[in-house]
């Protein structure tokens, strides 16, 4: 039992994934959880509690950061008359197991944050120990399933899990039960049971949350009449009533303190909940999701909160070491420590006349929703999809729910997850029934299925493969796309010259006057690109579609692709015959592959860089492009803009290879400072199909700003010179030319995007931005002084840094301090006051220092200088070749302004608001009362 990090714990060879918690983040679990699991874990269960669920629903309908709620995976509420505060990950295969009991929500503070417990539990054949705590947990979720508080799409997922997990249905071992429910029994029965009739020396009660009454901790202390209780208070945080819990101390004078405490200099919110009873001889161990309230500890289901803890023993200091991170220092006055007691409890005031939809399931043109107490007159009646109308076409209903047949606009809506909602009543008053996003059952069914492609090709969104898969799936991604010359040669069925050399790349262009161009763009490899968005077989997907929706799952299958690809083994076959680059690169290939020395992990690198180094070929080739259409370039841009990102995360390509891999595809299709990029030669109604695309359905932008933002750090923190000031020079220009508007949306999804590859500190999107506008500011001392030979036409080589020694009146005296001087050697330099100033304000822009000099010798010694002070605003220019007298100016100099510096502004404002919006909820007992601060990044 400990403070695991949760993320990491998800990794392993699992089918299977059941997760039950009371809070939940969709966007936080598809962004940062999403891939850690492995390939095959296709099955993948959330259970919440309904009314954190349907209020997740709500904002995540608001949000629209979901992607694929409902769609590759199932998360639903548990319907339980009250609170289901239970956590709980299960993670199964055939042969092995694991589970995770502990405090924590589906949330990043109750994965990462510090301040949870867990207890991690492993099973396998072999080491069959822990049986019994699975045996506990199914125990559970079945007992919820029985009792109706689960939704028929969740619980179809559950026997599926149940079904291919045989070794959940072997008997009970005899033994210790170390996981419990309060489906039956008390927690408070179950201490009773666990202590017998031994005495209790010391109670530690560590618990965020107390009843209001503190019923709970009257009936703890009168069962086990402890010597010693300790309860340990956080300052601020913990919810408990002050006047009662003075009144309890008062009654247990001298047998029962309060000890405040913090953890670490962060001191984050801890929402661990322990108990600890030492007994003469032992120690008992409670620990998981109750709080010390009546519902949690004195009740059981359905009166009580449905709740799931650790009950473990040990010899009597065993479970000292859960303490020991905490501060603890006796408090002695309840008032010093800033407590009250928060009410708990959803507000409903939003659902009318508590009506509310809890759920829903469509399949072909059938909607089933359900919902809890009395509806509304439904007679003239709308549903709305995604903020769109439409007819209410009632087909059958009961009590408890509704069908409803759908129009075929309505299911392609419902290709990916959307909010849907009732509206009823007069235009006027009409009301509007809280949003619900509707299990996709052909989706769900699918993902189950293991395919031989989509199996590998469906990892492209997180890339997590071993290496053979993924060199697999480098050979499917081959047979999918159309990249270059050599994917027309393959299209065309025919074979380049066999001594071309790709680096020339004119071995490999397509005669076509020799191939009817119309036909060969009617191959479904092409079509399968220009298709997006339009009707007609709605589960059946082709590969690009497969590769798109592994990184939005923005829609669900369209085309059937009916070519016969080539085999895997002659794909890998052509990606090495085809991509190397030079001679030498051939012959130590041969030589490789002469003596097999060889590693997977290196083949792999090799075959992923080539792979690459095709793609980006192929994107500059006047005649590819020409062929292949915008369509075919910008879902490749998507495709490939995502890979390169995630590569970030892997070993498989060197991170320097990878910031120029990006910098390349970039720079093709915005353009750099050399020259436009192929977006700026689109049409507008071409521009608008594009932008769609990169922004709207695959949220690329945020990629980019994600990419950009890890790039400029890496090469800070890697002092890589050249290609910190490509990058510059590619995000100056989108500044000063932006193809399009980075919005508050754009930096919230480059942050959770952040999570994904930093997910214990991601960076926030102030920090961001801190590290954009230091790129775009970037310069070096040489490059500063060369930049300014270039605008002022000086002589190459004229300007330099030297350290001069100068006088500075302060207050009372004159000090002497040595400063940098920059010398200008030129004889038509700082020829008056107003070219001085202008000079000035170029060195401002580079650095920011106190006191700025400068000079121009010329041939006879003579000079021209100029002298300003920041914290005075006064400076002096001296013409001395010109037998002039010092000219005094003063008042404030800016540093000269640049095109990009209304953008960065710009971009600062929104981080800030956006820093503000992602305040992470911090969850109360059936409320969301207040807002706790979220991760700084280190950056």
């Amino acid at each position: 039992m400990n403070e695991l990090k949760l993320p990491d714990q998800l990794r392993g060879p699992w089918h299977h994934a059941l997760i039950l918690s009371y809070g939940l983040d969709v966007p936080f679990f598809e962004n940062a959880l999403w891939g850690q699991f492995g390939a095959r874990c296709r099955n993948k269960i959330i259970l919440v509690d309904g009314r954190c669920y349907l209020e997740a629903c709500a904002n995540h309908a608001r949000s629209g950061l979901v992607r694929h709620l409902n769609q590759r995976y199932v998360a639903e509420g548990i319907y339980a008359p009250r609170a289901a505060h239970a956590k709980l990950i299960l993670l199964t295969n055939p042969e092995r197991g694991r589970l995770l009991v502990g405090s924590g929500n589906l949330t990043w503070q109750g994965c990462a944050s510090g301040g949870e417990l867990f207890t991690k539990y492993e099973y396998s054949a072999e080491a069959p120990e822990s049986l019994n705590a699975f045996l506990a947990a199914r125990e559970l979720i079945e007992g919820l399933v029985a009792r109706g508080y689960i939704s028929a799409p969740a619980e179809r997922r559950i026997r599926h899990l149940l079904e291919e997990t045989p070794w959940l249905f072997q008997s009970t071992p005899q033994g210790w039960q170390s996981v419990r429910h309060n489906l039956t029994h008390s927690f408070l029965n179950q201490l009773q049971q666990a202590i017998g009739d031994e005495s209790v020396d010391e109670l530690w009660v560590l618990s965020p949350f107390y009843d209001g009454e503190l019923v709970a901790l009257e009936r703890l202390l009168a069962t086990f009449n402890p010597r010693q209780t300790v309860l340990l208070i956080q300052p601020s945080c913990t919810s408990v009533d002050p006047i009662a819990l003075q009144s309890v101390l008062d009654r247990w004078r001298g047998r029962c303190q309060v000890h405040a405490f913090s953890k670490g200099n962060d001191s984050p919110y801890v929402h661990a909940k322990l108990y600890l009873l030492k007994l003469p001889d032992q120690a008992i161990c409670l620990q998981g999701s109750p709080n010390l309230s009546q519902v949690a500890m004195l009740l059981t289901v359905p009166q009580g909160n449905v709740e799931l803890a650790n009950l473990l023993t040990g010899p009597r200091h065993a479970f000292d070491d859960l303490l020991s991170p905490l501060e603890v220092q006796k408090a002695e006055r309840l008032d010093d420590l800033d407590l009250s007691y928060q009410s708990t409890g959803i507000s409903t005031e939003h659902l009318p006349d508590g009506w509310r939809l809890i759920g829903g399931e469509w399949y072909e043109n059938r909607l089933h929703l359900t919902f809890q107490g009395t509806p509304p007159d439904l007679e003239d009646a709308s549903l709305v999809i995604a903020e769109r109308t439409f007819p209410f076409d009632v087909r059958r209903k009961d009590l408890r729910g509704i069908e409803l047949k759908l129009s075929p606009d309505a299911v392609r809506l419902l290709g990916r997850p959307v909010p849907i909602a009732i509206r009823w009543g007069e235009a006027d008053d009409a009301a509007v029934s809280n949003p619900i996003f509707a299990c996709n059952r052909a989706a769900l069914a699918d993902e189950l299925q293991l395919r031989d492609e989509g199996d590998t090709l469906d990892r492209v969104g997180d890339l997590d493969l071993d290496d053979e898969d993924f060199e697999r799936l480098l050979g499917q991604l081959n047979a999918a796309l159309m990249i270059d010359r050599y994917s027309v040669w393959q299209l065309a069925a025919r074979k380049p010259a066999s001594t071309a050399d790709d680096e020339d790349d004119e071995a490999l262009r397509v005669d076509y006057a020799d191939v009817d161009y119309e036909l060969l763009r009617q191959h479904p490899k092409i079509q399968q690109y220009m298709r997006r968005g339009e009707g007609g077989r709605h589960y059946v997907r082709s590969r690009l579609q497969i590769i798109l929706n592994s990184i939005t799952d923005h829609f669900r299958g369209l085309l059937n692709v009916s070519e016969s690809p080539q085999s895997i083994e002659e794909t890998l076959a052509g990606l090495e015959d085809s991509a190397t680059e030079t001679e030498e690169e051939r012959e130590q290939e041969e030589e490789e592959r002469q003596h097999r020395r060889r590693t997977q992990a290196q083949r792999v690198a090799r075959l992923l860089k080539n792979f690459i180094r095709r793609y980006l070929r192929g994107i500059r080739s006047p005649d590819f492009q020409e062929f292949a259409g915008f369509e075919v370039i910008a879902q490749n841009y998507v495709i490939f803009n995502h890979i390169l990102w995630r590569l970030f995360s892997k070993d498989w390509v060197e991170p320097e290879s990878v910031i120029d891999f990006l910098l390349q595809t970039w720079s093709f299709l915005w353009g750099d400072n050399s020259r436009a990029g192929y977006f700026q030669q689109l049409d507008e109604e071409q521009q608008t199909q594009v932008l769609q695309l990169i922004r709207g359905d695959h949220h690329s932008d945020a990629v980019l700003v994600a990419a950009l933002y890890y790039s400029a750090r890496l090469t800070r923190i890697g002092c890589w010179e050249q290609q910190r000031f490509s990058l510059r020079d590619f995000w100056r220009r989108m500044l000063c030319h932006p193809p399009f508007e980075i919005t508050p949306e754009t930096l919230e999804e480059a942050w959770y995007i952040m999570v994904s590859v930093i997910p214990y500190e991601p960076p926030l999107p102030t920090a961001i931005v801190e590290e954009l506008v230091r790129l775009a500011a970037f310069e070096t001392d040489d490059s500063f002084l060369r930049k300014l030979e270039e605008r002022y036409h000086y002589p190459p080589g004229c300007c330099r840094f030297d350290d001069r020694g100068v006088s500075v009146r302060r207050a009372s005296f004159v000090d002497s301090v040595v400063v940098d001087c920059l010398v200008v050697s030129a004889e038509d330099a700082l020829p008056n006051l107003d070219a001085a100033i202008a000079l000035l304000q170029e060195w401002m822009r580079f650095g920011n220092l106190d006191y700025y000099r400068i000079s121009s010798p010329d041939r006879n010694g003579s000079r021209k200088i100029v002298f300003y002070e920041v914290s005075d605003s006064a400076g002096v220019y001296w013409a001395r070749d010109r037998g002039e007298n010092p000219l005094e100016f003063g008042g404030p100099i800016e540093p000269r302004s640049t095109g990009w510096d209304d953008g960065l502004s710009r971009l600062k404002a929104l981080a800030v608001q956006v820093d503000a919006r992602l305040s992470f909820p911090r969850v109360r007992e059936g409320a969301h009362v207040e807002r706790a601060v979220a991760p700084q990044s280190s950056t």
